[in-house]
């Protein structure tokens, strides 16, 4: 190594160490600002194929007892989900009513 590059990076490992003390400001000029307080809206769909699997209750399963399934998700992942679709309803006769 040279000189300059072993000087450089004695530099840089202190700065790591102590941040609090040293110039900073090649890295202020070199920073971004990652979170700037703006929600960020993304949507995803999953798509379910309950047609290859009609004796599994894929609804049932994802709400679990009183929806407590889902809300731990959405809990967890700060985000908001809906079960949209065949067999999201529970009176199967107004769902097929909304359908057609």
């Amino acid at each position: 190594m040279n000189p300059s590059k072993k000087e450089i990076l004695k530099q840089e490992i202190g700065r790591v160490r102590n941040p609090k003390s040293g110039d900073d400001s090649q890295r202020k000029v070199n920073s971004i600002v990652v979170h700037a307080g703006n929600r960020i809206h993304l949507k995803v769909k999953n798509h379910i194929l309950g047609d290859e699997h009609p004796n599994f209750n894929f609804v049932g399963k994802l709400l679990g007892p009183k929806g407590s399934s889902l809300q731990q998700l959405q809990k967890a992942t700060q985000t908001r989900m809906a079960i949209l679709g065949r067999g999201s309803m529970r009176d199967k006769r107004m769902e097929e009513e909304l359908r057609n």
